[in-house]
């Protein structure tokens, strides 16, 4: 099931990699599918899970497309695998499985793209909701 990006006009594209993720592939694809307003078409990576974590992605995430690598191809070369069903793309987002973004991210992300013409490629910052104490900023994180 690969159809990313196959129309005249190309969307931006969003790829998760997965190996033996547990519960964090359909939860961060549960984030992604309650974006607001930004399209993007969405790869998922399968790198030879055992663990169950992509049984029903397909048919649960209908839009998003399925590359099942035969091995463990490794987080990088995971990445890499996804990126060439998502070239012609404007934008590109690598999305950890086990992250979760605001659902504006892609606006924001984008908006700023607008403002800064300079700007070509960004790293978002990570907040740990696990620690109670990281609700404002990484910095202010403790353990």
């Amino acid at each position: 099931m690969v159809a990313c990006c196959e129309s005249a006009e190309r969307s931006d594209a969003v790829v998760v990699e997965n190996f033996n993720a547990g519960i964090y592939p359909a939860r961060c694809l549960d984030v992604l599918s309650r974006r607001r307003i930004r399209e993007f078409h969405t790869v998922v990576v399968g790198n030879a899970s055992t663990d169950g974590s992509m049984v029903g992605i397909g048919e649960r995430y209908s839009s998003v497309s399925l590359l099942r690598a035969g091995a463990n191809l490794s987080f990088a070369a995971g990445n890499k695998h996804g990126l060439k069903h998502a070239v012609g793309s404007e934008w590109i987002t690598l999305f950890n499985v086990d992250a979760i973004m605001a659902p504006d991210w892609p606006e924001k992300l984008i908006g700023a793209t607008r403002t800064f013409l300079e700007i070509s490629f960004s790293v978002a910052a990570c907040y740990l909701p696990i620690y109670p104490s990281c609700s404002t900023a990484p910095a202010t994180c403790t353990t």
